[in-house]
């Protein structure tokens, strides 16, 4: 697989979404009008950001008169997690529906060209004890209704689940009308997040599938040559805070073998 600066840059969603405390709103507002300034100039697919800063990445977008699509995250971890603590008492995704709905009205009255959207843990770890996952299903399907045609990046928190889960969730998550499915938050501390394996287990569920959906790999992706891995696996889509390092180290090598053997 050859992989040139563009064409990594292209399946990029450029991700800003953790912020020191200390920080103010004005501190915030300049950091994100940056990461729209990197991702006009890197042609990267979209931004990635939190509600709150969804209005201030459309005006800057549209200042810039940017191709790249705005991005916002929907019932997203306010704080990082340890996994072990979310596998016995999950709270990632765990909105209630009816709020969900409400942020996603917003987001997309601030300008939303895309929503991620993180499934509720609680609800499905009940549901996986009964065998049956209808109200996920059903919270899915209003989800991706309420988005009125803009593509949905449900957030598995692929970690979290047992790995004979992933196939029929992301099947599953095909039959709501998801655009894509999506590893991880990258919020659960001591999580491998997106790997080839799992990347390559989620595309398998998905061949076949009456429509296409697509795959995004994020959660820890951090070198040019963990990306290279992920789209040879089946990746269509990476989410990632290091994106022009990630282009500055393709840029600096040779050869895309050189990129392979370093991985």
């Amino acid at each position: 697989m050859t992989l040139t600066p563009e064409a990594l840059a292209r399946v990029i969603d450029h991700t800003l979404l953790q912020f020191d405390p200390a920080e103010d709103a004005d501190a915030q507002r300049r950091r994100i009008e940056a990461l729209c300034r990197e991702a006009t100039r890197e042609g990267f697919a979209a931004v990635c950001v939190r509600p709150v800063h969804a209005a201030i990445a459309r005006r800057a977008l549209d200042a810039l008169q940017s191709s790249a699509h705005l991005a916002v995250v929907i019932a997203f971890p306010s704080e990082r997690a340890a996994l072990r603590r979310e596998c016995a008492h999950p709270t990632f995704g765990g909105a209630a529906t009816a709020d969900k709905l409400a942020e996603i009205a917003q987001a997309l009255a601030d300008g939303a060209d895309e929503l991620d959207i993180v499934m509720n843990l609680a609800l499905f770890q009940r549901e996986r004890a009964e065998s049956e996952w209808t109200q996920t299903a059903r919270e899915w399907r209003a989800l991706t209704q309420a988005a009125a045609g803009r593509p949905v990046k449900l957030i598995l928190e692929t970690d979290w689940h047992n790995p004979d889960d992933i196939a029929p969730l992301c099947r599953l998550a095909a039959e709501c009308g998801v655009a894509m499915v999506k590893t991880s938050t990258g919020m659960a501390i001591d999580a491998p997040g997106a790997t080839p394996d799992i990347i390559a287990r989620m595309g398998a569920a998905l061949a076949g599938q009456s429509r296409s959906v697509g795959v995004k790999a994020s959660g820890g992706v951090r070198s040019a040559a963990q990306a290279l891995a992920l789209l040879q696996a089946g990746a269509t889509r990476l989410g990632t805070s290091a994106g022009p390092h990630l282009l500055a180290q393709l840029r600096a090598n040779a050869s895309t073998e050189a990129i392979t053997a370093a991985y």
